[in-house]
């Protein structure tokens, strides 16, 4: 509001036709106008929380969740075989460009800004917590701790709605979208704050933290609902990425998964839900990660080494250890959301300077050649069940953490090295149980390949070991995979 007065004080300054007397009078005209606007924005923010509240006082129906499709039609083999001797790379090959490494990160330069501490007033009070090792404050109102749920019940929840949508919570949505743009940047550490901040408001009820939850998510824009069954609230969100292996409803052709930060999903049989969303409220739970949130960062570190055409190499990496714990609940969503998240500031410095290093000055083919080895033969194998008892894929910077890795996880590791270094076209190649990568390189090479968009790539295996560019599984030669482009 001030910024509009102060632009049109400028102008009209400029054109000199008014005395200060009148700038004052006009100020207080726009100050009189821009409150009408405030009540009436409050007035039908008030009138949407009423009838949403009725709305959750009526009916309730019951949907029965499905099993959640998995990703891969068959299981992922459990042993994988050793290729055999590649051919020798021709001599033609067109010569890789020297890599250029990414610029400094800015994060270290211009630190994240912390949200002001607003208040608190008379009708609020502050609460301290850490998340992901940064220290965060955020100002409450005092009504919200005192609400409680004396049944798993539609009125109680309709009541819950009723009580805290009439707190004061403008200061609270303010600073939580403030640290969402300084420093989260991305829904799941919207969710995962939400839901450490909400823990803290009721430590013990975990009812009442998915109810919180919920209205903040509906409060900044989110398509959220809530369902209950005879003991339990649950959280159930849509996804804007198809989501694997978790179970679901469908309610006016959209899913709805229970995804939480705080840990796996457990399978469910029915619910009941309301019929309404709450208007204007329709946003999806986004699980692509263009950046990672600006968290405290610890140093971890890790020694890889691989053997490569008769020579030894060892390559001391560094990651970014609360990456780790951020992503430890990440539901399995489509591959592009892994093969297109950047690697850690720390792992950008040490990974790729190092292996630039190590390719600088060789043929494209051979620079492909040696990533693969490195992929294949640093990281010892173990499929997701064997390791967790369930399916986990990676993000790059957890196959640097985690002991064993699969065929997904090292595609998605290649392919980020193949990007990050060389700057050529790779695709994911989706086998029924089994997931490889492809190169577009500048000139046509030997070996299996695949066609998309009218043009061909060579199969590259990040997993099948001794393998080079062009050489397939023997079990997926002339099996036509699913494309996939990041």
């Amino acid at each position: 509001m001030k910024i509009m007065i102060i632009l049109l004080t400028i102008f009209i300054l400029s054109s000199g036709h008014l005395s200060a007397g009148r700038l004052d009078d006009l100020e207080k005209e726009l100050d009189n106008k821009m409150d009408l606007i405030e009540k009436k924005f409050d007035e039908k923010s008030r009138k949407l929380d009423e009838q949403f509240a009725n709305t959750l006082k009526d009916e309730w129906f019951n949907v029965k969740f499905k099993e959640g499709k998995p990703f891969f039609d068959k299981p992922k083999p459990v042993t994988i075989p050793q290729a055999p001797k590649p051919k020798t790379v021709k001599p033609d090959a067109t010569p890789v460009i020297i890599p250029v490494l990414p610029p400094e990160p800015v994060d270290d330069k211009e630190p994240p800004k912390t949200p002001p501490v607003i208040g608190p007033t008379e009708e609020e009070y502050n609460i301290y917590f850490d998340f992901l090792g940064k220290p965060v404050t955020i100002s409450l109102p005092k009504k919200v701790k005192t609400l409680r749920l004396n049944a798993v019940k539609k009125n109680e929840i309709a009541s819950f709605w009723q009580e805290v949508s009439t707190s004061p919570h403008e200061t609270t949505l303010t600073q939580l979208k403030a640290y969402y743009q300084d420093f989260l940047k991305s829904d799941w550490a919207f969710l995962m704050l939400l839901e450490t901040m909400a823990k803290e408001v009721y430590p013990e009820d975990v009812n009442m933290q998915n109810l919180y939850v919920w209205f903040l998510l509906i409060k900044t824009g989110y398509q959220a609902r809530v369902a209950y069954d005879n003991e339990n609230i649950y959280l159930l969100l849509p996804s804007s990425t198809m989501v694997y292996g978790r179970t679901y409803f469908t309610f006016s052709g959209e899913k709805f998964y229970k995804l939480s930060t705080r840990g796996l999903d457990k399978k469910m049989g029915s619910v009941y839900t309301y019929k309404e969303d709450y208007p204007g409220a329709n946003k999806k739970l986004e699980l692509r990660i263009i950046q990672w949130p600006r968290i405290k960062k610890i140093e971890k570190t890790r020694e890889l080494t691989f053997s490569h055409s008769g020579k030894e190499y060892s390559v001391p990496v560094l990651y970014q250890g609360e990456i780790i714990t951020f992503v430890k609940n990440y539901p399995q969503t489509t591959i592009d959301s892994y093969a297109g998240a950047p690697l850690s500031d720390f792992s950008r410095k040490s990974l790729l300077t190092k292996l630039a290093e190590l390719i600088k000055g060789m043929q494209e083919t051979e620079a492909v050649n040696l990533l693969l080895a490195f992929v294949q033969k640093s990281f010892a194998y173990k499929t997701d069940q064997q390791q967790f008892g369930y399916e986990k894929w990676f993000f790059a910077e957890e196959t640097l953490y985690y002991p064993f890795s699969d065929c997904e996880d090292r595609s998605v590791m290649f392919g980020r090295l193949v990007k990050d270094l060389l700057g050529i076209p790779v695709v994911m190649l989706h086998y029924p149980q089994h997931l490889a990568t492809a190169v577009l390189f500048s000139k046509p090479v030997s070996g299996d390949k695949v066609k998309y968009n009218n043009k061909t790539y060579a199969v590259c295996d990040p997993t099948y070991t001794g393998a080079s560019y062009g050489m397939a599984m023997p079990q997926f030669k002339g099996v036509s995979p699913e494309v996939t482009e990041f």
